[in-house]
């Protein structure tokens, strides 16, 4: 690993790397899974994650970088506190998904508050509508408004 160029505390990161890389033996054929396991274990992928995946697979880095920004599942920036994951499939959109998307989103800004927005085309819940995901757990109409009121007044 000295051939990576590290940033502070970034050993420790880089060591959990090097065991999800070494338990994901293969080719390109491994790297959606690798990426999965290292979003998984730090919330999102880091740049140093990224540099050392593209060194033990030998691919370029651009070929990395350009599938983590393709596919909405990965992300290359730290989250906040709390991830909200709004629907705007059909059924949401209809059932006032999008205005309390509008509302969550002007409060968070207002307030600076540590929360990261997302909105995906469907979480697969229409039956439930509006749902949307906080932290990894589905909610749907009254219980996430008031989990979302929650987290907003934090």
């Amino acid at each position: 690993m000295t051939d990576i160029k590290l940033l502070p505390n970034a050993q420790k990161m880089l060591e959990r790397v090097e065991r999800i890389i070494a338990k994901n033996q293969g080719g390109q054929e491994t790297l959606v899974t690798i990426l999965h396991e290292v979003q998984d274990r730090f919330g999102y992928i880091p740049r140093q994650a990224l540099d050392l995946i593209s060194q033990r697979k030998n691919l370029f880095l651009s070929t990395l970088y350009r599938l983590v920004t393709s596919y909405r599942a990965f992300r290359i920036e730290k989250p906040e506190k709390h991830i909200i994951t709004f629907c705007n499939g059909t059924g949401c959109h209809v059932n006032s998904g999008e205005s309390l998307l509008k509302e969550s989103w002007a409060t968070s800004i207002q307030n600076s508050l540590n929360i990261t927005v997302e909105k995906v085309r469907c979480l697969g819940c229409c039956n439930m509508s509006p749902a949307l995901m906080i932290d990894g757990e589905v909610y749907s109409g009254q219980d996430a408004q008031v989990k979302i009121a929650e987290i907003l007044s934090e």
